[in-house]
């Protein structure tokens, strides 16, 4: 088995770096930057909140196909962990999104890809653009979640059902109440 690991630190709270990283914005920020493109399953929604969801991503052409991966989440530990499993050809992975608390404003984020079963041929290409994925993936979710960015994000998703209280939530909710 091989693994392709990707920590990041984020000047942001556990809860807020959670919240984005089950929206496809910083997913698909990531697979257009290496020329792919990703989507949820159902064209009308944005995040993911049950497991059995599933996400397609296609990658940048090898040889002479662009291949599309259906993700299938396997795994949704909120606000801890987000696992997605897919195969396609002679492949395996999976792909561990893991959220530690560091401090009040602090959270460290782990990807983990792990690619099960792969053919030598690829193994190089394969690598190297996971690798790219998971480096503008957390590019653009550490952009967002360390601006205010990723109020507007989720503001704008219809789909959008807090998890977590935020800061943004709680000041609607007081409004309302007046």
């Amino acid at each position: 088995m091989h693994q392709i690991k990707l920590t990041t630190q984020f000047a942001a709270p556990l809860e807020r770096c959670f919240e984005m990283a089950r929206h496809l914005f910083a997913y698909q920020q990531a697979a257009t930057c290496i020329g792919g493109a990703a989507g949820h399953s159902a064209a009308d929604r944005n995040l993911f909140s049950a497991e059995g969801e599933t996400w397609w991503h296609t990658l940048p052409p090898i040889g002479f196909s662009k291949p599309t991966l259906i993700w299938t989440l396997t795994e949704y530990d909120a606000p801890n962990a987000l696992v997605f499993q897919t195969k396609a050809f002679s492949l395996a992975l999976q792909y561990q999104q893991i959220f530690e608390w560091i401090d009040v404003r602090k959270t460290e984020v782990s990807e983990i890809f792990s690619l099960q079963k792969t053919p030598l041929c690829t193994q190089n290409t394969w690598k190297k653009q996971i690798e790219a994925f998971l480096r503008e993936r957390q590019l653009a979710l550490k952009q967002a979640v360390e601006s205010d960015q990723w109020e507007k994000i989720l503001q704008q998703s219809p789909d959008y059902e807090p998890f977590f209280k935020t800061a943004f939530e709680e000041n609607r909710q007081e409004e309302e109440e007046e």
